[in-house]
C-alpha cells in the first residue's frame, strides 16, 4: 500500500478510497511456528503452484493463503478472521 501512497504523493493525486488487510500478518498469526512467512514459502508449504512476482498469481496465492488461514482459525468470514488475529481493516 505504501507504493500506492508514494505514487499518489509524487504525482500529486488524491489517494483512492481503498480498504485493505495485511495477509502477511494473518499468516504470521496463524502459523507462528514458521520461521518465515514469505508468499513463496507459504505456497510451497501448502502445495500451491505459484508463479512468483506475477501480479495475478500473487493475488490468487494470497487469497488461497487467507482461505487456509480462515479454515485453520475456524473463521467463516474476513471480519471474524481479522478479529481472531487481532487485526483490522485499514484505509489507504
Amino acid at each position: 500500500m505504501n507504493v500506492i501512497r508514494k505514487c499518489c504523493e509524487y504525482y500529486r493525486m488524491e489517494k483512492p478510497n481503498i480498504s485493505y488487510f495485511d495477509s502477511l500478518r494473518i499468516a504470521q498469526n496463524t502459523w507462528p511456528d514458521f520461521k518465515v512467512h514469505k508468499l513463496t514459502f507459504l505456497a510451497e508449504q501448502f502445495g500451491i503452484v505459484y508463479d512468483a512476482h506475477n501480479v495475478l498469481d500473487d493475488s490468487l496465492t494470497c487469497g488461497k493463503i487467507v482461505t487456509l488461514a480462515a479454515e485453520k482459525q475456524e473463521s467463516d468470514n474476513i471480519s471474524e478472521l481479522l478479529k481472531r488475529c487481532n487485526l483490522q481493516i485499514s484505509k489507504l
